[in-house]
C-alpha cells in the first residue's frame, strides 16, 4: 500500500479502470442486435473517487499488475492466492468460515510477504 501511495504522489500510477465509473441519467437511444440486446445510450459518466486508505486487496493486486509494479505472473497469482486464503477466514458472505491456517499456509503467506517487502525496498 505504501508503494502505491508513493507512486500516486509521483503521478506514476493509474487507478482508472472500467469499473471506476458511475453512470447516471441513462437514456436509451436505440436498441439493436439479436433480440435487441445491444443499446446505444446517452447519459452522465462520473469517475468514482477511490479512498486510498480503503482499497481492497483485489484492487491493490489489479493496480500493481496494471501499472507493472509487479510483472511476475507467478507472484501475482500467489498474491491472489493469499487474498483468497484471507477471504476464507472472514465471516461476511461465507456459509462456512475456516478458523485457522495450517503451518504450510502460514509459511506460504510469509514467503509472499517477504517478496512484497523486497519489491518495496527496490523502489
Amino acid at each position: 500500500m505504501w508503494l502505491i501511495k508513493q507512486k500516486i504522489k509521483e503521478n506514476k500510477i493509474i487507478l482508472d479502470f472500467d469499473d471506476c465509473w458511475k453512470y447516471e441519467n441513462i437514456k436509451i437511444l436505440h436498441k439493436f442486435g439479436s433480440k435487441r440486446k445491444k443499446e446505444i445510450i446517452c447519459g452522465n459518466r462520473l469517475r468514482k473517487v477511490k479512498n486510498l486508505n480503503k482499497l481492497d486487496f483485489n484492487l491493490i493486486i489489479r493496480i500493481v499488475k496494471y501499472n507493472k509494479i509487479i510483472t511476475d505472473k507467478t507472484f501475482i497469482n500467489n498474491l491472489d492466492k493469499v487474498r483468497q486464503m484471507r477471504n476464507k477466514i472472514h465471516i461476511g458472505g461465507l456459509k462456512e468460515v475456516e478458523k485457522e491456517y495450517t503451518k504450510n499456509d502460514l509459511e506460504f503467506i510469509f514467503s509472499v510477504a517477504k517478496e512484497i517487502k523486497e519489491i518495496c525496498i527496490k523502489y
